[in-house]
């Protein structure tokens, strides 16, 4: 019996089961198997999603053939993030979204002609570009992440959002969300949002002539692999495990600037936002040349004190994502 448009969509876009990411920015944990991820919902234009794409040692991936890749995390998508710069925004790739778009055409052309693997471009809400590739079946996030590195290296295309950003995850954790495409593309009542369009220009792809595309030049492993191992270095990613390997010391305090030790001190100005001085705190750490794994001992101190992520459950993921996000 031949898929919908909504079971397509969801096969091509699988990820994570426990959760699925908000249009906000939050993550909304799911009740699995009772509870799915709102597919039609997303299509429908009620509740756009996104999705955590990585899910534990899927595709019958042997120990022999994975000996590279132990406690193998794997994905069927990947997806390369190009910012524009905008009022809200501090951290940004291009000034503009013709940038953007000149870069996003240069990666998809890298991908294609160079390595054999079809790009997709999203224009996002941000007005910047979604590069996505899709794997022919579940492949070690390894392999996808350091294959999009290379291209990204290749094409001279900034590497800040390349997702999967982790290749293994540690209890609890479900890594970064990618928000999808197409929202309320099957709405006759309103206009599609964040669509894919050709690369050389031209009208946004209808959401079935994409899926037909998409499913007819999915991305072999072999291919993914190949190009993965031309990566010229060793990707830097936290741990990611849930106890700290680092604690926050008298030693690592006396690294600290002045002023890093007194936001770390007062805490958010205020009652200003806790999540912003986190990042805040963050950078400032890392100028003061600590390194991720200290930095993250300094957020999860903060953090303790303000009360922002780590009373919630499996908060420190969060703390590990501003963390990733300032280092990459």
């Amino acid at each position: 019996m031949a898929l919908t448009l909504i079971e397509r969509f969801a096969k091509l876009f699988s990820g994570s089961l426990v959760a699925y990411g908000a249009d906000y920015g939050g993550c909304v944990p799911l009740d699995w198997p009772a509870e799915d991820i709102p597919w039609a919902q997303h299509l429908g234009g009620e509740k756009a999603i996104g999705i955590y794409p990585l899910r534990r040692d899927l595709g019958g991936l042997s120990a022999v053939l994975d000996a590279n890749y132990r406690n193998t995390w794997s994905t069927r998508w990947g997806c390369v993030d190009l910012d524009v710069k905008a009022p809200h925004k501090t951290r940004y790739d291009f000034e503009t979204e013709q940038a953007a778009d000149e870069a996003a055409t240069r990666l998809v052309r890298v991908l294609g002609s160079g390595f054999g693997v079809a790009g997709w471009i999203e224009h996002t809400k941000s007005n910047g570009r979604h590069v996505w590739v899709f794997a022919d079946g579940w492949v070690p996030a390894a392999i996808m992440r350091r294959a999009l590195l290379v291209a990204c290296e290749v094409a001279e295309v900034p590497t800040t959002e390349v997702n999967p950003k982790q290749e293994t995850l540690a209890e609890g954790q479900l890594g970064n969300y990618v928000r999808l495409p197409y929202v309320g593309a099957l709405n006759a009542t309103r206009s599609t949002e964040r669509q894919v369009y050709p690369r050389n220009g031209g009208a946004a792809i209808p959401l079935p002539k994409f899926l037909a595309g998409a499913e007819c030049s999915l991305a072999r492993r072999s291919n993914l692999e190949q190009v993965a191992s031309l990566l010229s270095f060793e990707p830097k990613t936290l741990d990611g495990s849930a106890e700290m390997k680092v604690e926050l010391n008298n030693a690592l305090l006396a690294r600290l600037s002045p002023l890093t030790r007194k936001i770390l001190e007062d805490g958010p100005f205020e009652g200003g936002d806790r999540s912003g001085t986190l990042c805040k705190l963050a950078g400032k750490c890392q100028k003061d040349g600590l390194s991720p794994d200290e930095t993250l001992a300094v957020l999860s101190s903060a953090d303790a004190d303000w009360g922002k992520f780590l009373r919630r459950p499996g908060g420190e993921r969060y703390l590990v994502q501003i963390v990733e996000k300032v280092y990459q």
